[in-house]
């Protein structure tokens, strides 16, 4: 199954040359006045994604997510925007506490728009950006196909074999440094709001008829082992 992190050995997709192709094609432009490049911003998106506490949510995550654009971008309508809210999307990743929730995914957007802007993207580019981030938080289900396609990339790790499922799992704890009572609570809320508040966790044809059956299958598992089923 595509994004499963099963198998370290698979070239990155996440090259400097990728990237700068990608920038290429949106017209961005190195910025002489503020030393932004496009060049010293991959740095940056690396050295965000290489982080230590970044277990789950790192420049693998990133990778299969560009492996699967490569298979998916017929489907797009503008795979250059889906692409590169992809680079973006985890960019900011912050611990939330009791008291200072975050959203880091509008943190994400929000700078992102701020160094392409840098770069001379459009802004009407640097908008649509941040409009195909904003659904990863999963707490709505977008209409737009793009939207989706982003969707169902970011949640397709669900539909990994058991184990590669349960390792994910445990890495996403570490990385909320939570105890393992407090993440299986949280972790049981999350996956019953896919199994009761959607008609499906995939929300395309092409990621629903690879994926759904496995993921349900690893959702359900999760609940019945940890107390989350209800009737």
């Amino acid at each position: 199954y595509g994004c499963t992190r099963s198998n370290k050995a698979t070239e990155s997709k996440t090259t400097r040359e990728r990237w700068v192709k990608l920038c290429k094609i949106v017209d961005a432009k190195d910025n002489p006045g503020t030393g932004r490049t496009i060049d010293s911003t991959y740095n940056e998106l690396f050295a965000a994604y290489t982080h230590p506490h970044r277990h789950y949510h790192n420049l693998d995550h990133i990778s299969d997510g560009l492996g699967l654009i490569d298979k998916v971008w017929h489907i797009a309508e503008h795979p250059d925007i889906l692409e590169m809210a992809w680079w973006w999307h985890d960019f900011v990743y912050q611990i939330p506490l009791r008291q200072k929730p975050v959203n880091n995914k509008l943190e994400s957007g929000v700078y992102a728009f701020k160094v392409l802007s840098e770069l001379s993207v459009p802004t009407l580019f640097c908008v649509k950006v941040i409009a195909r981030i904003m659904p990863t938080l999963h707490t709505y289900i977008p209409d737009y196909i793009d939207e989706r396609v982003m969707v169902d990339m970011d949640l397709v790790s669900l539909a990994a074999p058991p184990a590669v499922f349960d390792t994910n799992s445990e890495n996403i704890r570490r990385e909320y440094f939570a105890s393992v009572e407090e993440y299986r609570i949280g972790r049981v809320n999350f996956f019953r709001k896919f199994i009761n508040g959607r008609p499906s966790i995939y929300l395309t044809k092409y990621f629903h008829e690879r994926y759904e059956v496995q993921a349900q299958k690893n959702i359900r598992d999760y609940l019945a082992k940890n107390g989350g089923i209800n009737g």
